[in-house]
């Protein structure tokens, strides 16, 4: 493999290039499907702002009581599903089809990204192609997301701009195409704000590019995202219903890293107390336990297989390659100043202060993580070796990749090898409606998921529903819904009647899964039912052995 790899000249790039981005494109998109996960809050919501847009109501989360404007998740990824959705119907196999579509475009981003800053065609190529390997990546092309998207977004934009960079910023061309890849990133996700800052850095520190020119460039940057980005701070910060958080506020919310508020707060669970503002060493302190996380995503059984290791070996395995990667960043810093240091500084400076922990957050900087450990590798072997020859260390170099590729291909099989048993396991599906099944993780979820089917089609338009997880509620039963508030019995009567809410679904997940959520009916649903026994008449109940879901009726 490394001899391939080596022994490709710049002419032969684009076609092993396209081979490479033919093979992505058949991974990517095998992993479309049809299914919606029962309890994916993150898709049902796309999928409602779609509904929302189409319907003229404008961008706001139809499936909450009031229809509150959306004042978190930008409006760039629900706007495409909308068009697609115009086109071709709520089909989830062909929007999850034309998102995975992005993946080989974003693997030829990433790789012209690499082949610029390594003019090394192998080892750009197989970096690239290590990087959409990469299993959480991969895995998340599973379900209707935005990560394939921004990361095509995010790899253009840097290439673009670095292309600029080599140029002087002289092709005014590259400035309009950084300005519009940086507006379409900003309205998928408000992340790509770090765009600006790491450009802004990259034009002070460039002494080749005459000074007016750059500051054109900074200008222009600086105020596309203020119309795009600064426009919908501004907007959120406006219309943010009384109590809710938006990005900004989350940031400097008082809260534990990812604690149980800010799951609750995810879910937009009512009469959640608002949390203190955090002190400048609270937000510090997020950066350990979010490095932890993220080294544990990156690691997966290789984490969980060390707690028998012996120290020595602990600490190879794990402080390593953390102390060569940041080797790398950090000369490459010093020594390039270019855009990419500066970007996946300030966004691991965003993720590892943020205040609750996701895998995807990962993603987009993943490969750039990759891209430094080699750079510290070879800066390490040069100061031990005392080799200051750069063609001395390409093959090592490409055994490195060959080893990480090998790796991530053993963790791309292990994951495959489970999504193949898990469709030979038996799984409750409703087939809603053609290329639009739902699935449900356990027997209880199936249980709630039969009663919202049923309120779609027995209930009232006007009717409001009480489920603990108001997103799948809203999606499956087209009704109005609202999470459980965890409140005393008294105090969720109370909310039940300045909400109107009609019908109450009791679901019985604790006993069969792991539904989080489900808790809030345990704790705070039932104890009110037991209070106010006349307040609530049965309509609908499985006819199941061993299930005590069913629907209630709030009498006024």
């Amino acid at each position: 493999m490394t001899a391939i790899f080596r022994n490709l000249r710049p002419e032969s790039t684009p076609i092993a290039a396209l081979v490479a981005a033919g093979l992505i494109a058949i991974l990517y998109l095998a992993t479309a499907n049809p299914e919606f996960r029962f309890m994916e809050g993150a898709t049902a919501i796309k999928l409602l702002q779609a509904r929302a847009l189409l319907g003229g109501e404008g961008y706001t989360d139809i499936g909450r009581i009031g229809s509150p404007p959306e004042i978190v998740r930008p409006p760039g990824f629900a706007l495409i599903i909308a068009g697609v959705i115009a086109l071709f119907g709520e089909d989830m196999l062909v929007l999850k089809v034309i998102n995975n579509s992005f993946a080989p475009l974003g693997f030829f981003a990433l790789f012209f990204l690499f082949r610029r800053r390594t003019q090394d065609p192998g080892l750009a190529l197989l970096m690239a192609l290590a990087a959409y390997l990469f299993p959480h990546l991969y895995e998340i092309a599973r379900y209707l997301e935005s990560e394939v998207l921004f990361c095509l977004l995010f790899f253009a934009s840097l290439a673009v701009f670095e292309s600029a960079h080599d140029k002087s910023f002289r092709d005014q061309r590259l400035l309009v195409l950084f300005c519009f890849l940086l507006a379409v990133a900003t309205l998928v996700r408000t992340a790509a704000f770090v765009l600006v800052p790491a450009a802004w850095l990259t034009l002070a520190f460039d002494s080749k590019a005459p000074r007016r020119l750059r500051l054109i460039w900074a200008g222009v940057i600086l105020g596309t995202w203020i119309v795009v980005g600064g426009g919908w701070m501004i907007r959120t910060q406006l219309v943010a219903p009384k109590g809710e958080l938006t990005y900004l506020t989350k940031l400097l919310a008082g809260e534990p890293v990812n604690s149980f508020y800010w799951l609750a707060e995810d879910h937009r669970v009512p009469l959640l107390p608002r949390p203190p503002r955090a002190t400048a060493g609270a937000v510090a302190r997020r950066c350990l336990p979010n490095t932890v996380f993220f080294f544990r995503q990156v690691l997966g059984n290789l984490w969980r297989a060390s707690s028998a290791w012996p120290l020595p070996a602990v600490l190879a395995a794990v402080g390593l390659p953390a102390g060569l990667a940041l080797l790398g960043l950090v000369l490459g810093l010093f020594r390039k100043r270019r855009i990419l240091g500066f970007a996946t500084v300030l966004y691991l400076g965003v993720i590892l202060f943020w205040p609750y922990q996701d895998h995807r957050f990962l993603l987009p900087i993943a490969p750039f993580l990759l891209l430094y450990l080699i750079e510290g590798f070879q800066a390490g072997a040069r100061f031990v070796f005392r080799v200051s020859s750069e063609p001395t260390w390409p093959r090592a170099r490409f055994a490195i990749l060959a080893v990480l590729v090998l790796l991530i291909g053993l963790f791309t099989a292990r994951d495959l090898q489970r999504l193949a048993e898990g469709k030979r396991l038996t799984t409750p599906v409703l087939e809603w409606r053609p290329h639009f099944r739902i699935t449900s993780p356990n027997l209880g979820a199936y249980h709630s998921l039969l009663l919202l089917d049923w309120i779609r089609t027995h209930s009232s338009p006007s009717d409001r529903v009480l489920f603990h997880s108001y997103e799948p509620c809203a999606l499956i039963t087209e009704r109005q819904c609202s999470p459980i508030p965890p409140v005393p019995p008294e105090r969720l009567i109370r909310y039940l009647d300045e909400q109107q809410i009609t019908l109450v679904v009791v679901d019985d997940e604790v006993e069969y899964g792991r539904s989080l959520m489900s808790a809030f009916t345990a704790h705070f649903l039932l104890p009110a039912i037991e209070a106010y026994p006349g307040r609530f008449q049965t309509v609908y109940s499985l006819s199941l052995p061993d299930s005590s879901a069913r629907v209630l009726r709030v009498a006024r």
